[in-house]
């Protein structure tokens, strides 16, 4: 696929069978196929009256931009989106992609435009000279759409050319597919107010005012005529057949690429000419058959068929070919063969009344056979094993999903397809911009849509991928993996995003051939019921794993408060009950030495006595008194409160230098190196206090165990810090080169009150203030393990803020 430029062809939905969107999109199929381009077709929510809806599935477009696309073709309808939407609200940038409108102009690109003017013109002058009719009504499309105003525009204006007032009264709004209030047409003509034809700004609101009409009682033509704009192809066949103007939508599509090829070779966009509107004449307007739109071509190959009377029937029956539009065709030849019927054209005129019949019937029992077993990748199977299929997937679990679509898809003839998920639906952890150290995984209400940045997992496709897990992550502006596009050759795609009402589950990119976009919906519609049910079951469990977890917690601290008091007891209960004690003893020698001196017993000798066991006592009292206000003092760090919540502007390296300097008298003294291993400045917004307190006691740790007397070894201790993950998290790292912390120990060293030299006084709340601060104050994590090179690494890791200094 080297050299094959890529095209994303950008519609508001798929449209049905004549549509206008349909047909513009399937131009675009045909005409990148002959010219050698690849094609993507990304389209919205199919249902646009739901809001909510068309909001999430919307978020498809946002996906656009230079990694995957060469140029972008944008159908007018985009700006349509429920009468509601302006371009520019959803309509973002697409990174600098060359890009082209058609029907309207959008964002100032460039645009080809049909002359609706000239069409809408035609069109109201027939009614005036042919039909006489000059009280006419109209039916308004979205006001947010170009076309539909130019066509209400150029009404107005022909009517007052030919001295002809609108009646604004007998002005509707309607969305180009239905009119909500096309009942006042019918309470106006009750009232009296007549009018004798209706101009509708698109052929699906033209046949539903046909139908509110008749409901009525009010006849088409015969009372009112009817007519629309766009000429979609069931026009022919409605009842009665439906006047309208034809765009040259083929023309559009192959003018908009031109444009793309003159941008990709760098040169300014040209002027687009091109082919007229038409006018198609049909009875809704009162014309009789002998006046309505015939084919040209047609008639001139039926008239040079009619010269063989015997070879008449099979020339006719090869005429309308094979394609898609067989049936139009069809219609349209046999229209041909009326209208010269009619006229009596002397080479009809001579071919024997069985000759007409046979043609007659060769020719739509073809297009029956045609219906009935269409051509194309999507109808190689029967319509039940579709049903069949879309049952087995609607049903399908999450993981049994990929080889369901593996064994039906094919069978189908749909060979090309890739379906990718979000990351929380696929089980992976949050990525981009996620804080490493968030609290519980709460579920969200909601998914919200991806963005160019979303690295979506591939969970099905066609051809396969291998299973390494790189080439199935991939960033979502890629649309699908490198691996799987370069399988594919030349391509037409079309993009579809798989949501429900309001959550984004993924993105289905699927081969697309004219007349499959029905069951494409289908498929998109069963995947998103899997994906829906997955997401919620998944929704479910991270609730109650986040409850647990909260439970949990709660659960440790409460194991931790009881640890705190019983160690806290324990410590303080001995140095207070010999205080008692002593207390007791210094009272007992104060009453015995009352009672001498009341009884004048008392001699020199007793007061010494007295004085020296006053003395000892009060050192004991003292010693022990000291040893309980040093253990409040050092529980008292347990609490973060003492800190505040303030966060403060710093350079991290200079502070941890400066807690180091404060360390400098003892280290020196006990010959131990240290130094600082960090790049300055590290400006980050934090707890300060926090940080230094975590730090001197780390420090203060080592001091006290990582050194024992009679080391043969040069102590050392490293202070080292990093912003990581691309600077949302700090790293602290304390180093030493000491005797280390045995395995079995080292689990347990940041509980409260535990210590290895509790004979030498240790309290052992050390590290546990150092975990808590982490933890509580920071909201960070705090990990031992050894040191390769022996002693033994504190690292701990917190969330960095930006510092707000300029």
């Amino acid at each position: 696929m080297a050299g094959r430029r890529r095209i994303g062809f950008l519609v508001n939905h798929l449209g049905w069978e004549g549509h206008y969107t349909n047909r513009l999109w399937r131009a675009a199929v045909d005409i990148c196929r002959r010219k050698g381009f690849d094609l993507l077709v990304f389209t919205g929510p199919q249902d646009v009256s739901d809001y909510l809806s068309f909001s999430v599935q919307s978020a498809v477009f946002r996906l656009i931009d230079a990694q995957r696309l060469d140029g972008l073709i944008l159908n007018a309808g985009l700006c349509q989106f429920d009468g509601r939407e302006a371009s520019s609200q959803f309509l973002l940038d697409f990174g600098g992609l060359p890009a082209v409108s058609i029907a309207a102009s959008i964002n100032d690109l460039p645009a080809v435009l049909a002359d609706n003017a000239a069409g809408m013109q035609a069109l109201v002058e027939h009614l005036i000279h042919a039909h006489g009719h000059r009280r006419q009504a109209f039916v308004c499309g979205p006001a947010s759409a170009q076309d539909g105003l130019v066509r209400h525009a150029t009404w107005q204006q022909t009517l007052r050319a030919h001295g002809i007032e609108p009646d604004a009264d007998l002005v509707l709004q309607g969305d180009f597919v239905k009119v909500p209030d096309a009942h006042r047409l019918v309470d106006a003509w009750r009232s009296g107010k007549r009018f004798d034809a209706v101009v509708a700004a698109s052929d699906l609101m033209a046949r539903h005012i046909i139908a509110v009409l008749r409901d009525a009682g009010i006849r088409v033509p015969q009372d009112v005529a009817v007519v629309g704009f766009d000429d979609d192809p069931h026009n022919r066949y409605a009842d009665p057949p439906l006047t309208s103007v034809s765009q040259p939508i083929y023309a559009q599509v192959e003018a908009a690429i031109e444009l793309l090829a003159q941008i990709w070779l760098g040169e300014p966009p040209t002027p687009v000419s091109l082919p007229p509107c038409a006018l198609q004449l049909r009875a809704s307007c009162g014309c009789p058959r002998d006046r309505w739109t015939i084919d040209t071509a047609l008639r001139n190959h039926v008239v040079a068929a009619a010269e063989d009377a015997d070879a008449f029937a099979d020339a006719i029956d090869v005429l309308p070919g094979a394609g898609d539009d067989l049936a139009d065709r069809a219609f349209d030849l046999w229209s041909a063969i009326e209208r010269l019927v009619v006229e009596r054209h002397p080479n009809i005129a001579k071919l024997p009344a069985n000759a007409l019949r046979a043609a007659h019937n060769r020719l739509f029992l073809r297009v029956a056979a045609r219906r009935a077993a269409p051509d194309g990748a999507a109808s190689a199977q029967p319509h039940s094993n579709w049903d069949a299929a879309l049952d087995a997937l609607r049903v399908a679990s999450f993981a049994s999903l990929p080889d369901l679509m593996a064994l039906h898809l094919p069978r189908l003839g749909i060979g090309k397809y890739c379906l990718s998920v979000m990351p929380t639906l696929a089980g992976s952890q949050q990525v981009g911009d996620a804080a490493p150290f968030s609290t519980a995984d709460s579920a969200p209400d909601h998914e919200p849509g991806p963005t160019c940045h979303t690295r979506f997992t591939v969970v099905a496709s066609c051809p396969p991928l291998d299973e390494a897990p790189d080439s199935r992550r991939f960033n979502a502006s890629l649309i699908a993996p490198d691996a799987w596009i370069e399988q594919l050759g030349e391509s037409t795609l079309l993009v579809l995003p798989v949501a429900s009402r309001s959550t984004w589950h993924g993105l289905l990119v699927v081969e697309l051939h004219p007349g499959s976009e029905a069951m494409l919906m289908q498929l998109q519609a069963a995947l998103a019921l899997v994906c829906d049910r997955e997401y919620e079951v998944a929704r479910a469990i991270r609730k109650n794993l986040s409850e647990w977890n909260r439970s949990f917690v709660m659960a440790e601290k409460t194991r931790t408060i009881g640890t705190l008091v019983r160690g806290v007891a324990h410590e303080i209960n001995t140095p207070l009950g010999v205080s008692i004690t002593v207390a007791s003893v210094i009272r007992s020698e104060l009453e015995g030495l009352d009672a001498k001196y009341q009884s004048n017993r008392l001699s020199r000798t007793n007061v010494i006595d007295y004085f020296t066991a006053c003395r000892s006592g009060l050192d004991q009292l003292e010693r022990n008194l000291s040893r309980v206000a040093r253990l409040v003092e050092t529980f008292k760090k347990v609490s973060i409160t003492q800190f505040g919540d303030q966060l403060v502007n710093c350079d991290l390296v200079d502070e941890l230098a400066a807690v180091l300097t404060s360390f400098h008298a003892e280290l020196s003294a006990r010959f131990i190196h240290t130094a600082i291993d960090a790049t300055r400045p590290m400006w980050i917004r934090a707890h300060l206090p926090a940080i230094q307190e975590i730090l001197t006691d780390l420090i203060q740790n080592a001091l006290g165990h990582a050194f024992p007397p009679g080391m043969q070894i040069e102590p050392r201790i490293v202070v080292s810090a990093a912003l990581i993950d691309s600077g949302a998290t700090a790293r602290i790292r304390v180093a030493d080169n000491g005797c280390g912390i045995a395995a079995d120990v080292r689990g347990r060293i940041f509980d409260p009150f535990f210590t290895t030299r509790r004979l030498s006084g240790n309290v052992g709340l050390g590290l546990a203030i150092v975990s808590n601060l982490v933890t509580d104050g920071l909201g960070g994590v705090v990990e031992c393990s050894a040191n390769p090179g022996g002693g033994s690494v504190f690292e701990v890791r917190f969330p960095a803020q930006p510092c707000l200094c300029s």
